[in-house]
């Protein structure tokens, strides 16, 4: 579910980058980055059936993660911030064809 969560993040952020660069259409990037975070807000609930079927340790760890990238995708919109949704997942030092930060915590799981 988790990886499902995040491969739908990168489709919407493919599509996102060709609205602005192909298509010289910011309001449907914004659209677009807004339902990502759409898409992160929504993850506690969605993992919360897996997330019961883990050790309590573990169910802490991911709870409180899943948390943190929902809170900071909230701030995000509630700024109405375009860049902020963006940048979301991507640390400063991000190299383009990496893992973003929710796809790594995905694979560390693992």
């Amino acid at each position: 579910m988790l990886k499902t969560e995040a491969d739908r993040i990168r489709q919407l952020e493919s599509q996102a980058k060709l609205a602005l660069h192909e298509n010289n259409d910011p309001k449907n990037h914004k659209l677009l980055m807004t339902k990502k975070c759409g898409v992160l807000m929504a993850l506690p609930e969605q993992a919360q059936p897996l997330v019961t079927a883990l050790e309590p340790w573990l169910a802490a760890s991911v709870t409180e993660e899943l948390s943190s990238m929902a809170t900071r995708a909230a701030q995000a919109v509630e700024l109405d911030s375009v860049f902020y949704m963006a940048a979301l997942l991507y640390p400063e030092d991000y190299q383009e064809g990496a893992p973003n930060s929710l796809e790594e915590w995905i694979d560390s799981l693992a």
